[in-house]
């Protein structure tokens, strides 16, 4: 499932209010439910572009009356919340991925607490990216001033923003998500043990170049790859994942995001090539 923030203003005919629909639509050919706040500007897109079946909707009842979009309204898709905070608890508990579109104070509270769950660990790394129209520069402006401002004075590390991703197309925004979980699985805490499942085995050369690329993010001891243990209790359909085991500060999750970055490059599995679409990302992690 991925949520989809954005301003219930954008008129249809804004540039933002057809890419939001276009981003609909490619996450339902993705076969991922989108979630939004059931209302109308890029809320009402995307779900218009994802249709009812792929559509959830959790409206917020406010002073002012806030109808639900055509897609969710009269259907079983339709969830009303009272409160805004546990409105915005499920729209972070429920997601696998979030994507911000431009929007006005209550987007950027959105962003803005999503980035300090995750910045916390209060809430699982998951992908977070940032759609806007080709040539827009709203999450431009907003990460300069969060560089000059907020990194520069020292209020965040800077490896935070790597937290966020910049993207000007759906199918860019979609692929930043399927990269995401190309390899990385999901994680959990076990005891003093941070533990990232995956879906292939890492080479003895990657686990090298981790042990010294990413000795800052452990406390003591090594990385470790192995199979499920038991220790978890894990059911069947997690038993099956490797494990890469070590003991996280749990500081610093934005080097957390560049660890599982490199973990989802196919050329650091045992036994397989780099593809594509790895490729593309390994430049990008370069870049970076």
């Amino acid at each position: 499932k991925v949520t989809v923030f954005g301003s219930a203003r954008t008129p249809v005919e804004h540039p933002m209010y057809a890419l939001a629909r276009e981003l609909g639509a490619a996450l339902a050919h993705a076969e991922l439910m989108v979630i939004t706040g059931a209302g109308g500007g890029i809320m009402a897109a995307a779900h218009e572009g994802a249709g009812s079946d792929h559509s959830l909707g959790f409206n917020i009842t406010l002073p002012f009356e806030q109808h639900a979009n055509a897609t969710v309204d009269g259907t079983d898709r339709l969830l009303p919340f009272h409160f805004f905070f546990i409105r915005k608890l499920f729209f972070v508990k429920e997601a696998d991925a979030l994507v911000l579109c431009p929007g006005g104070f209550g987007t950027l509270d959105e962003a803005l607490e999503v980035l300090t769950l995750i910045q916390t660990g209060k809430s699982p790394l998951v992908p977070v990216v940032l759609l806007d129209s080709p040539g827009g520069t709203f999450w431009q402006d907003c990460l300069a001033f969060i560089s000059r401002q907020l990194e520069e004075n020292r209020y965040i590390l800077p490896s935070d923003l790597k937290l966020v991703r910049l993207v000007h197309s759906a199918d860019d925004a979609v692929e930043e998500i399927n990269q995401f979980y190309r390899n990385y699985h999901s994680s959990r805490w076990l005891n003093n043990q941070f533990v990232i499942r995956m879906q292939h085995r890492l080479s003895e050369a990657a686990l090298v170049d981790i042990e010294e690329n990413f000795a800052d993010l452990r406390l003591s001891g090594h990385f470790q790859q192995h199979a499920d243990s038991g220790a978890e209790h894990e059911t069947g359909s997690y038993s099956h994942l490797t494990r890469l085991t070590f003991a996280f500060t749990g500081r610093d999750q934005g080097r957390l995001r560049e660890l599982i970055d490199f973990i989802n490059l196919s050329e650091n599995w045992a036994n397989r090539e780099p593809t594509h679409s790895t490729q593309r990302a390994r430049e990008a992690l370069k870049a970076s």
